[in-house]
C-alpha cells in the first residue's frame, strides 16, 4: 500500500488479553455460549467492551434463547467447561477467541466436561478438539435447546473482538502443526493466490485478468473451498506471499512463518458505506493487520473499488464485507508485489 493511503487504515493498537477464569454454580448456557445464573447474564461470557447498548442488544439476544428454544438440564459432577461465544460460527472469531479461550485452562482438560457448541465453522476441528482434548465427559447442545449445568468454568471473554490473548494464540497453533504434521523447518516459499471464483458473491469481476498477470510471477491459484482443513494449514505453513481478498479466511494468515507476506485485496473505505456501528469507524479494518504482527507477517493492503452488480437485491440496503465484489486495480497489486519481491 503506497504510504499516502495509510490514513484509510483504522490505527487502534491490539490490546493483550490475559484470559481469567470464572467458576459458577447453577448457570443456563445459550447455544451461543452466554451464561445465565437466573436472569443474571455472567459478563466473562460475552464481549462487554462495546457500551451498554451492545451489551443490551446481546442480553435480549441471550433471553429471546431462553424463552423460544427451552433449556435441558445435564446431570454431571464435573466442572463444565465453556469457550465460545455469540460470535465463534465464525471462523475468524473461533480461530482467535475461542480456541485461545480453551486452551487457556489446558490444565482442567482431563476433569472437566465440555460444552461443545452446537456450531464451527469446521467440522474437522470440532473432532480435532475432541481428539486431542482426551476430555473427562463431552456435553452437546440436544434438540436445540440450551443447557443447564450444576458447575461450569467460564475462560474469560475478550471485551472486544481486537484483543488477542497471544500466547494461548500460539499454542492453537503449535498443536494444530502438530495434529497435522507441518514440518516448521521446511522452506516457505510458495506463492499463493485464494480465489473466489466458484463463489456466489465476494468475487473478483476482473479475476482473469489477475491471474494472468500472477501466473508467471510463481502464484499458484488456490480455491480453500476445495481443499480440505488439514490441507489448507499445510497450504499456508509454506506459503511466503499470499494474496487474498478480504474475509475471514486470511485468518490462516496465522500459519504463515515470520517475514512471510499477505497481501489483502479490500474495500476502498468510503464513509457512509464503509462505518461499522461497532468500530464507529469508516476506516479499513485493522483485524489482519493486528494479527500479522502478532506473527511477525508482513501485512499490505491493497485497496479495490465496489462492484455491485452481482450483490443480491435482497442485500443492497445492507453492504457488507460478505456481499460486495471487488474490482483489483491491477496496477497497484503488480506494484506491492514489486516491493515485495524485489
Amino acid at each position: 500500500m503506497v504510504e499516502e493511503e495509510m490514513h484509510l487504515v483504522e490505527s487502534v493498537p491490539a490490546p493483550v488479553f490475559r484470559p481469567g477464569t470464572t467458576q459458577a454454580r447453577n448457570v443456563i448456557v445459550t447455544r451461543s455460549g452466554m451464561c445465565f445464573q437466573g436472569p443474571v447474564m455472567l459478563p466473562d461470557s460475552v464481549h462487554v467492551g462495546y457500551g451498554f447498548r451492545k451489551s443490551l442488544a446481546t442480553y435480549a439476544t441471550g433471553i429471546g434463547s431462553l424463552l423460544t428454544r427451552g433449556v435441558r438440564y445435564h446431570r454431571t459432577t464435573r466442572e463444565a467447561i465453556v469457550f465460545h461465544n455469540l460470535w465463534t460460527g465464525g471462523y475468524y472469531h473461533w480461530m482467535t477467541e475461542a480456541l485461545p479461550r480453551l486452551f487457556a485452562v489446558r490444565d482442567r482438560w482431563s476433569t472437566s466436561a465440555l460444552v461443545m457448541p452446537h456450531h464451527a465453522p469446521n467440522p474437522w476441528l470440532l473432532r480435532w478438539i475432541e481428539n486431542v482434548g482426551q476430555f473427562g465427559e463431552v456435553v452437546r447442545f440436544e434438540g436445540g435447546r440450551n443447557l443447564w449445568l450444576p458447575r461450569v468454568l467460564i475462560p474469560h471473554c475478550p471485551t472486544r473482538q481486537d484483543e488477542f490473548d497471544v500466547l494461548n494464540l500460539q499454542r492453537v497453533k503449535s498443536e494444530l502443526f502438530a495434529s497435522i504434521g507441518v514440518d516448521q523447518r521446511s522452506r516457505a516459499d510458495r506463492r499463493i493466490f485464494i480465489t473466489r471464483r466458484n463463489a456466489r458473491w465476494r468475487k473478483i469481476p476482473n479475476e482473469a485478468e489477475v491471474v494472468a498477470r500472477l501466473e508467471p510471477l510463481g502464484f499458484e491459484i488456490f480455491d480453500f473451498d476445495k481443499l480440505d482443513y488439514e490441507g489448507q494449514v499445510r497450504t499456508m505453513s509454506e506459503a511466503g506471499i499470499l494474496v487474498s481478498l478480504h474475509g475471514a479466511g486470511l485468518t490462516n494468515l496465522m500459519f504463515m512463518r515470520p517475514g512471510s507476506h499477505v497481501v489483502e485485496c479490500a474495500m476502498r473505505p468510503a464513509f457512509p458505506l464503509t462505518y461499522n456501528r461497532f468500530r464507529k469507524t469508516h476506516l479499513a479494518n485493522p483485524s489482519y493487520v493486528r494479527l500479522a504482527r502478532l506473527f511477525r507477517v508482513n501485512h499490505h493492503f491493497v485497496f479495490c473499488e465496489l462492484d455491485m452488480s452481482n450483490v443480491p437485491k435482497s442485500r443492497t440496503k445492507k453492504i457488507t464485507a460478505n456481499d460486495y465484489d471487488l474490482i483489483v486495480d491491477v496496477d497497484k497489486l503488480l506494484a506491492t508485489l514489486g516491493e515485495i519481491i524485489r
